[in-house]
């Protein structure tokens, strides 16, 4: 009878124990629930079997242990919940028609999400017109050997994944290596000219054989050389016959194989000019040079890309009036606002000539193909390998990169989700659509951001979202108001999902958008996703599934 003196005892519901909607506060375990008896719970006062009891636990948070004792125990009788197993465990004297058990808590219902948050309406306007499209592109150098060496049939899948439009990622820049016999990151490719008394050979190395595959599938396939080194004989970088080297390379492959040459960089990620005894005066003669050597061959279409490294190394270039065309940057950084505006007047397109996403994530290349002409007024982007064609103990062996194909002797290759980020936009637009100014720097009011293009004629449209991850952000309703030349009454919509590892989870086709009355659209973004809306029809997922399945990994005893 001490037991039940201590506890709190209430036969009313409005007791220091019980409210009126029966839940007990302010009390802990055990419960009595038969005489409404509590240290804590849910009062059953009608709990008078063992059936009736158990189902008192069930609905009970937090209740672990239940025991039941018929009418006539002594002073113990009743249905018991208790947090301890002593109840059952305990031989209690007095205890008749006695049964026990031990029940799942129950958890507590989640919380129903909040209702998406309506963001805009975004206004896109033709009158917004500002920087023309320039493309999506890859390296093709030494660390994409092993491609030319893959059975026929998946040389063909791989080719046309990279290059075909409307198919894969749809590439439009072929950026290349200009051999120069040195060693490099993961391989070497072999010069045109050897020496100074060799012919020179415009078929050395896979590289014109890449360049006529691109070609191929893509007749206006942007080519752009860079070499990462050169023969000895040609001597001291800086002198004149680097230009003179790099011209007859161009002519070469202009002679040879009829393919145009439209830009041409420096030295890879060198310091093309050199700095003077006083700090901040820099020589740049050789890009000087360079210009004068290719405008006398009567290659003045050539752009020159200055200077395919980081943007810390950008300094000489502004600082010496330097004839390149392009400003090229690896990496990611904006330029210094003076930088910037000195860009603009000269009308200098700002590329990324190695953007270098590969190494981080899918969820950063694609925030970065969004963000990258809103922040730094960024019209191409160029990605690093083509093809991962190397073996895996080499530098960077162990990335993914854009198209893993390090196994020719098996014919496996391996398609990443980098392939269908490129496919959200090389997929609907070309080198002839602009970018539209964007509102607010391209960032939504309640998280994500956007960029749009618009045909020559304005009468296409495609827009691009990406959505942060969830830890930030909120699934929300986006409202974008379309140009008044955009005249069809739907947009395609195609979603990636950005958290996902499976490459299957991306590039996949949506119910159309109508488009209303007052041009408006509304779509529902959801955390790390990324979306095109377009009206360019015809775009399919094709390829992506290497029809030899099997890797047959290469020995790797032959490595010291």
């Amino acid at each position: 009878l001490l037991l039940l003196s201590l506890l709190c005892i209430s036969t009313t519901t409005s007791g220091d124990c019980a409210s009126s909607s029966g839940i007990f506060e302010n009390c802990t375990f055990p419960v009595n629930r038969t005489n409404v008896q509590c240290w804590g719970g849910t009062a059953v006062p009608t709990a008078t079997t063992t059936a009736q009891c158990q189902q008192a636990c069930c609905k009970t948070t937090g209740c672990i242990w239940w025991g039941y004792a018929g009418k006539s125990s002594i002073a113990h009788d009743g249905c018991w919940i208790t947090k301890a197993p002593n109840y059952c465990l305990e031989n209690r004297e007095g205890w008749v028609g006695r049964s026990c058990g031990k029940l799942p808590i129950k958890p507590s219902p989640s919380p129903p999400p909040p209702p998406p948050l309506p963001t805009g309406p975004v206004r896109l306007d033709r009158s917004f017109l500002k920087d023309r499209f320039d493309g999506l592109g890859v390296i093709v150098d030494a660390s994409s050997r092993f491609l030319y060496d893959y059975p026929p049939q998946q040389q063909k899948e791989i080719l046309d994944l990279l290059y075909k439009p409307h198919y894969g990622a749809s590439l439009s820049i072929l950026k290349v290596e200009v051999g120069g016999d040195d060693q490099q990151t993961d391989g070497t490719t072999a010069s045109y000219k050897h020496d100074a008394d060799d012919e020179p050979n415009f078929n050395r190395s896979h590289i014109w054989w890449t360049m006529n595959e691109a070609k191929v599938r893509r007749p206006d396939v942007l080519f752009y050389g860079l070499a990462w080194g050169f023969p000895g004989y040609v001597g001291n970088f800086y002198t004149a016959n680097t230009g003179y080297y790099l011209r007859d390379w161009i002519l070469g492959a202009q002679r040879v194989h009829g393919f145009n040459i439209s830009v041409i960089g420096l030295w890879n990620e060198r310091q093309p000019c050199k700095e003077e005894a006083k700090k901040g005066v820099y020589n740049c003669s050789m890009i000087f040079s360079l210009r004068k050597t290719l405008d006398t061959a009567g290659l003045k279409h050539v752009k020159i890309a200055g200077n395919d490294n980081g943007v810390s190394g950008l300094a000489p270039l502004f600082a010496t009036d330097a004839p390149v065309g392009i400003v090229a940057t690896h990496g990611n950084g904006a330029l210094l606002p003076s930088q910037e505006q000195v860009r603009i007047e000269k009308k200098w397109p700002r590329w990324r000539s190695e953007a270098e996403d590969v190494y981080s994530s899918c969820f950063t290349m694609a925030q970065n193909l969004v963000q990258d002409y809103n922040s730094a007024n960024v019209t191409a982007t160029i990605e690093w390998p083509a093809t991962k064609g190397y073996y895996n103990q080499l530098p960077w062996g162990e990335n993914t990169m854009f198209l893993n194909a390090s196994t020719p002797w098996s014919g496996h290759y391996y398609v990443s989700c980098y392939i269908w980020v490129f496919a959200h936009l090389n997929q609907f637009v070309n080198r002839t659509w602009w970018y539209l100014a964007p509102m607010n720097g391209g960032n939504l009011p309640n998280g994500g951001m956007y960029t749009a293009l618009v045909s020559p004629d304005s009468v296409d449209i495609t827009i691009l979202i990406v959505a942060p991850k969830s830890s930030s952000f909120r699934t929300q309703l986006v409202t974008f108001t379309l140009p008044s030349s955009v005249t069809c009454d739907s947009l395609e919509m195609w979603q990636s999902d950005l958290s996902a590892a499976d490459p299957s989870s991306y590039f996949i086709k949506s119910t159309n958008v109508p488009v209303l009355a007052n041009r408006t659209l509304t779509i529902m973004m959801s955390p790390s996703t990324l979306v095109t809306l377009s009206s360019v029809v015809g775009v399919a997922k094709k390829g992506g599934n290497a029809t030899a399945t099997r890797r047959h990994s290469f020995s790797s005893s032959i490595w010291c």
